[in-house]
């Protein structure tokens, strides 16, 4: 298990390291993921949704920690990732996260592709 901390309010620990190919900005994510609030609370799942989350890696496309978060995981990786508020939701309120919360993602990489392609 590796542990990166970087200085921007984004900690992040590598639960399985993928072994397939690298997400990088510009490229196009699938993931699956759970998020949960300090206290353990999870307030979003994509596998409960029932689909995995699609985003372009540096496009702001999802909070800026999230988007971070993944640059650099590869596929089949499983990543752990605590996201100070600056870096997530800040003071907007959500139906499940309060203002200025920290939160805690699970993030597994499915996919790695070119840019905004669906090939």
């Amino acid at each position: 298990m590796s542990r990166h901390h970087l200085p921007s309010g984004l900690k992040i620990t590598d639960l399985t390291e993928g072994t397939g190919p690298v997400a990088e900005r510009g490229k196009s994510v699938i993931v699956h993921f759970r998020c949960f609030l300090r206290r353990g609370d999870q307030v979003a799942s994509s596998y409960e949704q029932g689909e995995p989350v699609r985003f372009v890696v540096g496009k702001r496309q999802a909070i800026a920690g999230f988007d971070y978060g993944v640059e650099g995981m590869r596929v089949g990786g499983i990543r752990r990732m605590i996201v100070s508020p600056h870096l997530g939701y800040r003071d907007l309120i959500t139906t499940a996260i309060p203002p200025s919360a920290v939160l805690r993602f699970e993030v597994e990489l499915l996919e790695v592709r070119d840019g905004d392609s669906d090939a």
